[in-house]
């Protein structure tokens, strides 16, 4: 398993550093996971194959680098977005990094006392699983993320959208103009655009954790507005 989440980090480092989104980043994992741990429940039987038993644990693991840096990367856009949370940036990153340590020493007794069978229970079942039903709480966890991650992001999509409508509306900027009223100041629509000092310290951060952040396709380069 650590050799195949090694192998897709390095996938998803390339795919980042290539401009693809964190949001479809996520939504791929959250995809894919979702298919590894729904597989987890129905081909692990008693009579399983080799290919059966290992093909889950594949797409499962596998997941991990699509769901683990783009959603740290995802939270802390949101987090420097809120300008109330300007002093908080440490506190928000320690609650993210609890929350998933948290999971970590929780889901082994959970699992075991819950989703797993015994042997004597696996036999005297009609379907011979491995796995009581309590372990399809996994992909409809991943289903239940997917639909909140999709609606979060066409929320400020069309947040987005009605802003530059605001700004860019020529009845507007003439209407305010008659009136002696200053034109808006675009710039305050990218207050929370890329700043190098944030950036470094957040590179930083994930470095101490152990996720090397490459930048060999210039992706941080700011791109000129039109």
């Amino acid at each position: 398993m650590s050799i195949i989440i090694f192998i897709v980090m390095l996938l998803v480092f390339q795919l980042s550093a290539r401009k693809v989104s964190d949001q479809s980043l996520l939504t791929y994992g959250l995809i894919h996971g979702g298919v590894g741990y729904t597989l987890l429940y129905f081909l692990w039987t008693k009579e399983a194959t080799v290919a059966q038993y290992a093909i889950p644990i594949v797409l499962g693991a596998s997941s991990f680098p699509f769901l683990g840096a783009p959603t740290r990367s995802l939270f802390t856009k949101i987090v420097d977005s809120k300008p109330a949370l300007d002093h908080h940036h440490g506190f928000m990153q320690a609650m993210l990094s609890m929350g998933a340590s948290v999971a970590g020493f929780v889901s082994p007794g959970l699992i075991a006392t819950f989703v797993l069978r015994k042997p004597e229970e696996v036999l005297a079942s009609s379907d011979q699983r491995e796995l009581t039903y309590f372990a399809l709480y996994a992909p409809a966890i991943s289903i239940v993320v997917l639909i909140g991650h999709l609606y979060v992001q066409q929320k400020i999509l069309s947040q987005t959208e009605g802003k530059k409508v605001d700004v860019e509306d020529p009845a507007l900027d003439e209407s305010t103009a008659l009136k002696g009223t200053p034109k808006r100041n675009t710039s305050v629509l990218h207050k929370n655009r890329y700043l190098p000092r944030q950036a470094s310290h957040r590179q930083s951060s994930c470095t101490l954790m152990g996720v090397n952040q490459p930048h060999i396709f210039e992706e941080d380069v700011i791109e000129d507005e039109e």
